[in-house]
């Protein structure tokens, strides 16, 4: 019977090693799939601005065009304040374009730090449970030596 109980906690200290050794490996690769997902993120985050962009330009040509037959259609020559309102509208075009361009590089720094501590996290997971791993054997297997020794099973 003592052999079978020996080999039994033997390999449950095995089992239970690797368990904690594959535990460790799987959050380092999940925490590595976060990280690649927050990069992919600053890309769409990079996207996202070029598109807004364009949109805005447009947005923003629309309105000066729209503008310019009105004054046209009115008679306004394009001068004075006619020029003062269009500069008005392109310094509020020039100043949302640079709150776009700060939202995104906002986004894309938070997604760079969400990277690097979703990588650290995994990595500090698979030190520890590659430590844990190591305890797990020296305390199994000492416990399991003793039990054979007590046991006569090391003569």
């Amino acid at each position: 019977m003592s052999k079978a109980v020996f080999a039994m906690m033997a390999a449950g200290t095995l089992v239970s090693a690797y368990g904690t050794y594959q535990q460790g490996k799987m959050q380092r690769d999940l925490n590595n799939y976060n990280a690649q997902m927050a990069e992919n993120n600053k890309i769409l985050a990079e996207q996202k601005y070029a598109l807004d962009l364009k949109e805005h330009q447009k947005r923003y040509r629309h309105l000066l065009g729209k503008q310019r037959v009105s004054y046209a259609k009115s008679g306004v020559a394009i001068e004075g304040s006619a020029i003062d309102i269009i500069e008005e509208g392109a310094l509020a075009s020039a100043w949302e374009i640079q709150k776009m361009k700060y939202n995104k590089d906002v986004t894309k720094a938070g997604y760079t730090a969400a990277a690097q501590r979703s990588r650290f996290v995994g990595e500090s997971a698979y030190y520890t449970a590659k430590w844990n791993t190591a305890g797990t054997l020296l305390t199994g297997g000492t416990q399991t030596y003793n039990y054979g020794k007590e046991e006569g099973l090391f003569v």
